[in-house]
C-alpha cells in the first residue's frame, strides 16, 4: 500500500478511478493508497448523522502543513470532478466538495470513521473505541484511506474514512442533560 504524506510530489495523471455501479474508487499508479498528513488537527469530536461516524478535522490555513494537506484534497476533488466530466455514462448534476466551511470561515474535512478502524490513545497508547469519543473533544492525527465518491441522486459525494488514528483528548464532557428536566420544562410550555 502506497502512503502518500504532504511531501509527497502527486502525479495526478496517475489517479486512477475505478467504477463499480455506484461507487467510484480511486488509485494512484494503480495502487490504493493512504493520506498520512503527518499533522495533528483541531476537530470538532465525533459526530453522528444517518447511523454515520464522522469526525470533522479543522484545516489551519495558516499552518504550511494544513495548506499542503488542503492542496493534496483539492486536486483529488478537482480530478474526480475532470474524470465525471469526461464519462458519459456517469449522470449527475454536482459534485459535493468534501471540504466544508464553518460559520466562522474555518475549512473542515469530515472522515468517516467505522468500528473496525484502529484509534489509540496518546496519552497511555491503549486501543479506544467510537463510544469512548462521544462528548469529547479531542486532536487528531489521521491517517486516511484513498477516497471513494458516491453518486446518489445525481449528486456525486467524495468520502475519506479514518484507517488508523491517534487520539490526544483535550476536555471530557461529563455532563448529561436529564431526561426529567427536560420533560418538565416541555411541560410547562
Amino acid at each position: 500500500m502506497l502512503i502518500i504524506d504532504n511531501e509527497y510530489k502527486i502525479n495526478y495523471e496517475k489517479l486512477d478511478f475505478i467504477k463499480k455501479e455506484n461507487i467510484i474508487t480511486t488509485k494512484y499508479d494503480n495502487e490504493y493508497f493512504i493520506l498520512e498528513p503527518k499533522i495533528m488537527f483541531e476537530t470538532y469530536g465525533l459526530k453522528i448523522n444517518n447511523n454515520i461516524n464522522n469526525i470533522g478535522i479543522i484545516i489551519d490555513e495558516n499552518k504550511k502543513e494544513h495548506k499542503q494537506f488542503l492542496t493534496i484534497i483539492n486536486n483529488i476533488y478537482n480530478n474526480f470532478s475532470k474524470y465525471i466530466e469526461k464519462n458519459d455514462e456517469i449522470n449527475i448534476f454536482e459534485i459535493i466538495n468534501p471540504l466544508n466551511r464553518t460559520k466562522n470561515g474555518k475549512k473542515v474535512l469530515n472522515i468517516m470513521i467505522h468500528e473496525n478502524n484502529i484509534i489509540w490513545n496518546f496519552d497511555n497508547k491503549s486501543k479506544i473505541n467510537i463510544e469512548d469519543l462521544k462528548n469529547s473533544r479531542f486532536h487528531l492525527y489521521p491517517t486516511i484511506s484513498s477516497p471513494r465518491l458516491k453518486i446518489y441522486n445525481e449528486k456525486a459525494y467524495i468520502s475519506f474514512g479514518l484507517t488508523e488514528g491517534y487520539i490526544k483528548f483535550i476536555e471530557k464532557n461529563t455532563y448529561s442533560i436529564k431526561y426529567e428536566n427536560v420533560y418538565e420544562a416541555i411541560n410547562k410550555m
